[in-house]
């Protein structure tokens, strides 16, 4: 295959990965890998990195419309279907609300955390029962194109370094998807060029990462329950 380059990126400095419950696949070894992301927009990531890679399956676990990653209770059928992947792809880091659980799995999948060792933003402390489940980190990274490019990096090392067999697959792979992104940004930027610096309000606690990547002044972080009645202004 075409090896692909990538502009230098200081984010590269920092790829590490967890690791967990598992060991690194036999690379000599024919067999097919199963690998499930816990949400969405990890599992989007996953499918741009595991793109053309033989004897894969990619699942998600949740799906979009089943609420929030926060307070999502993790049921006994997620837990057996956890249970019998290979790999399991988790942001880490408070965006899951089962995180702790994981590890309490007998002979579980590998855990790669993609937020493991990456600098996020702090929500700060809770301020009422509602906010509680929002305090500390904000784990929601990938909500500017920067913080997925990074999530992006550690997970495309941390299938390389699990799966050696298509190591090469999986790097090349991440490193044209993060070319996309790179342009991506520079998509944004241009039409961020000349816009009215007017003051935004953001509506969910990870709109702060893509309001800072536009240059954008909050004025207000009005942070909800998706689905919940929205506040009146």
């Amino acid at each position: 295959m075409k090896k692909r380059l990538i502009a230098p990126l200081c984010l590269a400095l920092s790829l590490a990965v967890l690791l967990a419950g598992c060991s690194v696949m036999d690379e000599n070894a024919d067999y097919p890998l199963y690998v499930m992301a816990s949400f969405y927009p990890l599992y989007a990531l996953a499918v741009n990195v595991t793109e053309d890679v033989p004897a894969l399956t990619l699942g998600c676990l949740v799906q979009p419309q089943d609420g929030c990653p926060r307070t999502y209770a993790l049921s006994n059928w997620d837990a057996a279907v956890i249970a019998q992947q290979d790999a399991f792809i988790i942001a880490g880091r408070g965006f899951e609300s089962f995180e702790t659980a994981l590890n309490g799995l007998s002979d579980g999948p590998a855990l790669l955390t993609l937020l493991e060792g990456r600098t996020l933003r702090d929500n700060g402390a809770a301020v009422n029962e509602e906010s509680a489940h929002t305090d500390g980190p904000n784990p929601w990274l990938f909500l500017s194109v920067p913080g997925a490019i990074e999530m992006t990096l550690s997970l495309g090392h941390g299938l390389a370094q699990l799966d050696e067999r298509y190591a090469e697959d999986y790097i090349e792979n991440m490193n044209g998807f993060i070319m996309r992104l790179e342009l991506l940004a520079g998509e944004i930027s241009a039409l961020m060029t000349g816009a009215p610096n007017l003051p935004v309000a953001c509506l969910h606690e990870g709109l702060s990462y893509f309001a800072e990547e536009c240059g954008l002044t909050v004025s207000a972080d009005l942070s909800r329950e998706p689905g919940s009645e929205p506040y009146t202004l």
